[in-house]
Formats: structure tokens, C-alpha cells, sequence
């Protein structure tokens, strides 16, 4: 077993046999393979279409063809938001033109407009959908139905769905938080209509205004902001990250057709909640950036927030910034802002970033993080770990790594991206108004979103 290809080839030879020896020639045998490794030394497209020639004579009747190789290449096995659509059809192409079998294409199919796309371009006799049918099983159903708008998209985001399984968790879905949990989320009718009133209008309270409107609820939604969706519109500001956006888009046109009235540029105040006396106070007011007072120079005029630059601060034109944090908002926000100096299609931004743990990013899932990281490498953007920052000055910093001190100079901004606290003074000041108040969201603690739109839906069923 190993050495030619014929060898190498042997254990799954075998293993066919035995399947066919067990259920039968005429028990259909799917081989799911990679067209292409996308690695040194990996498996190429050519060999895998020899291969594939060789499964078609041991009796294999379909090929799913997928690309990568795990786990060097596990980004495009699981290929994640920001990805090309369809991203191993021209393996899959490829392969239909050396064999006689169906070939199925796999991997960021996501929507039955690409879907149909591959099919009718002859790019494979099939498709197959994994995380986009997780995300809503009834995709085929509404498709036929032509209830495109009513699809629950895939945001290719892998949190729900890959990185709960990877911690030991069960499978469930960002934008879907009843998937695996269908028969206990199950919707059932309100015993008692109440008059509902979510104060926010990020994942958190659209998904609990959703919810319990459909329940049938009396539900009143309020925004501080003359826009939903909270943090979710920074999010998918930096690269590759805009289909996050389509989370809010998704839960607004639910929120929409559940009869959700939404008030737009209006913050609750106690005064809001003793004209409207509501029976129930959903408080999803969400988080703000974290500014350690404790940091002398924090409070200098050139110290901004990451969610600042993203919102399109002057920081963008900036010649060289210093980004203090490394998680997954400073490194996103790096990516943002950073272009190297020989970059001649645009202004150049030279980017170092702080980190006072070991290693960037950590709290990403790990196939964007993968690709993140080789971004903010092409870029040139210049990453500092174990730094604890000790003093801002006014073009730089002072941190110490290692025991010892060191200075960084002649920055024009000083970008924040430590963290986030909770905004909540609301259920405070209601206390005693209303029969029921519910916190959810950021607005308990910093999260991410899949727990956001998790804390909505169970609240929105508890109600």
C-alpha cells in the first residue's frame, strides 16, 4: 500500500470490492475525491482524472469531486465565505470528460441560481449541497416554489455548523438556530398574546422580535440607529467578509413578514416604556469597543476604535497606522486598511499590529483564518506578539515583550481593537415597569453572533 499511484490506489480498490461483495453490483457506490489537492506534492488534476478511470472499471457508479486536502488544505474542503462559488467545478468538469458515470460537484454551492448555473453549463450531472441544505433543508422545496426570498441563506461563515462540531459541540447554524434542534425549537402558539417591545435591532433582538411575532406576539422593535443590524454592518466591511451581511438582510425580510413593527432612529428610554406600557421588554441594546482607562494616552486624539475605521473614519487614508489587538476584529481591521508601498493602484498603509498573546487571530474560525493570515502576509502588514502595551504616546506606543521595553514611533493613528463591553443601563432603569424584562445578546456579554441569534430565538419561544 503506497509508492506508485497503482499502489496507492490499492487500499480503496479493495475496499470497493468488499462493498460490492457485501450489498451487491447493483447497490450504488459514490467515491467522494479530491480533483485537486491544492498542494506541493498533492494529488493533480491529470492524476485524478486517471483515477478516475480506474474507479469507473472497478465499479463505481458516481464521483463527487471536492478539492484540498485535510488538514493543510482544510480552508477548501470546507471552503468558507469570501471563497469563489462553485470553486471545484472545473475539477469536476474536467473529470465528466474522461468518464461515462455521473459527477457530482461539491463545495460552496449555496444558492439554486449557481446551482442550476453548474448543471446547465455542463459543469457536472449533479450538485451537492451540505451546509447550504443545513442552513434551510427545505432550499429544493422553495426553489421549485420560486420562494427565492424565503431561502435561508448560507453564509459560508463555518461557525455553526464545522467549528461547533470541532469543539465537541452539536452542529447548528448561525442564521438558523433550530437546525439539530428542530423538534425542541419548534414554534408553538403563544398561550397569551402580550405586547412585546425589543429595544435593538442587531441579530439578537431581530431574531427574538421574529420569533415572537410569529408566536403571535404583539411585537414592536426600536433602533437607536437609522439602520438595522448593530455590529453585523461592520463585520462585513473588511475583505472577503461581505456575506455576512446577508444575516441581517435575511432576518429583516423575516422580521418583515412576521408583522414586526420597526421604529428606526428611536432609543427606549424608561420614558418610551411608561407611554407604551408594554408587558415585555427584550433588552438587546448590544456591546461598545473597549477603552481600557487604565492604559495611560488612551484618551489621546489620535486613539481610535477598530469599529471607527470600519465605519469609514479619516484612519483610512492614513500612511501608517498601529493596530493594538490581534483578534479577529484588529486583524480583519488590518487586512481593511492594509496596502503595501509598491502597491501602484493605491494609497499605501503601512500596518503593524499588537498582540498580547502568542498568536493572532485565535478566535477565528480556521479556515478563514487561514487565508486571513496569508492576506495580512501578502500585505507586508507587520505582526507583534507577547506585547502588552503600557503607554500610548502621541505617534505611537509603549509595550513591553519579553521582560523589556520598547518603543514604536511615527504612526498617525493609534487603533483600539480590545474587546467589547456590554451596553445595558436599560433593564436598570425599567426595573419594577414591566412584568418581564429579558437581556440577550452582547448586551449580557461580548459574543459572537451565532450565540446572539441563539439568545434570540430561546428567548423569542420562552415569551
Amino acid at each position: 500500500y503506497g509508492g506508485s499511484l497503482e499502489a496507492r490506489l490499492r487500499l480503496l480498490l479493495e475496499i470497493i470490492e468488499a462493498v460490492h461483495g457485501k450489498v451487491g453490483k447493483d447497490f450504488p457506490i459514490i467515491v467522494r475525491m479530491s480533483g485537486d489537492e491544492r498542494r506541493t506534492g498533492g494529488r493533480t488534476l491529470q492524476e485524478t482524472q486517471f483515477i478516475a478511470r480506474i474507479l469507473v472499471e472497478a465499479g463505481v457508479d458516481a464521483l463527487e469531486v471536492s478539492g484540498g486536502t485535510i488538514p493543510t488544505v482544510f480552508w477548501a474542503v470546507v471552503a468558507p465565505s469570501g471563497t469563489p462559488l462553485g470553486l471545484n467545478t472545473d475539477f469536476s468538469k474536467a473529470i465528466k470528460e474522461v468518464v461515462d458515470i455521473p459527477v457530482i460537484s461539491v463545495g460552496r454551492i449555496n444558492t439554486p441560481r449557481v446551482a442550476e448555473f453548474i448543471l446547465e453549463t455542463g459543469r457536472a450531472d449533479m450538485v451537492s449541497m451540505g451546509r447550504a441544505l443545513h442552513a434551510d433543508p427545505e432550499l429544493p422545496n422553495k426553489a421549485a416554489a420560486g420562494e427565492f426570498d424565503d431561502i435561508t441563506p448560507c453564509l459560508g461563515c463555518n461557525c455553526g455548523c464545522i467549528g461547533s462540531v470541532v469543539q465537541g459541540a452539536h452542529a447548528t447554524c448561525i442564521i438558523n438556530p433550530a437546525a439539530g434542534r428542530e423538534k425542541e425549537m419548534a414554534l408553538v402558539p403563544a398561550e397569551q398574546r402580550k405586547k412585546v417591545l425589543v429595544a435593538g435591532g442587531g441579530p439578537a433582538g431581530l431574531e427574538a422580535a421574529r420569533v415572537a411575532a410569529v408566536r403571535g406576539h404583539d411585537v414592536t422593535l426600536y433602533e437607536k440607529e437609522e439602520k438595522l443590524g448593530g455590529q453585523v454592518n461592520l463585520a462585513s466591511v473588511p475583505p472577503f467578509m461581505q456575506e455576512i451581511g446577508q444575516l441581517i438582510k435575511h432576518l429583516t425580510t423575516r422580521v418583515q413578514k412576521a408583522g414586526v413593527k420597526v421604529e428606526l432612529g428611536k432609543p427606549v428610554t424608561p420614558e418610551l416604556i411608561d407611554e407604551l406600557k408594554p408587558d415585555v421588554v427584550v433588552v438587546a441594546t448590544g456591546a461598545s469597543p473597549l477603552v481600557p482607562e487604565s492604559i495611560p494616552g488612551i484618551d489621546k486624539e489620535r486613539v481610535i476604535t477598530a469599529w471607527e475605521v470600519l465605519a469609514g473614519h479619516e484612519a483610512t487614508k492614513a500612511n501608517k497606522v498601529l493596530i493594538v489587538g490581534g483578534g479577529l476584529t484588529g486583524c480583519e481591521t488590518a487586512d481593511f486598511l492594509a496596502f503595501p508601498t509598491d502597491n501602484m493602484a493605491a494609497a499605501p498603509t503601512e500596518v503593524t499590529l499588537l498582540e498580547l498573546r502568542d498568536k493572532i487571530a485565535l478566535d477565528s474560525m480556521a479556515e478563514p483564518r487561514h487565508l486571513l493570515l496569508d492576506r495580512l502576509r501578502e500585505k507586508r502588514v507587520d505582526v507583534i506578539v507577547r506585547a502588552k502595551v503600557k503607554e500610548i504616546l502621541d505617534d505611537g506606543v509603549v509595550f513591553e515583550r519579553d521582560g523589556q521595553e520598547e518603543t514604536l514611533n511615527g504612526f498617525e493613528y493609534v487603533v483600539l481593537a480590545m474587546g467589547a463591553k456590554s451596553v445595558d443601563t436599560l433593564s436598570k432603569e425599567i426595573e419594577g415597569k414591566v412584568p418581564e424584562v429579558y437581556v440577550i445578546g452582547d448586551a449580557t456579554y461580548p459574543r459572537r453572533a451565532l450565540e446572539a441569534t441563539a439568545g434570540g430565538a430561546e428567548i423569542g419561544r420562552q415569551i
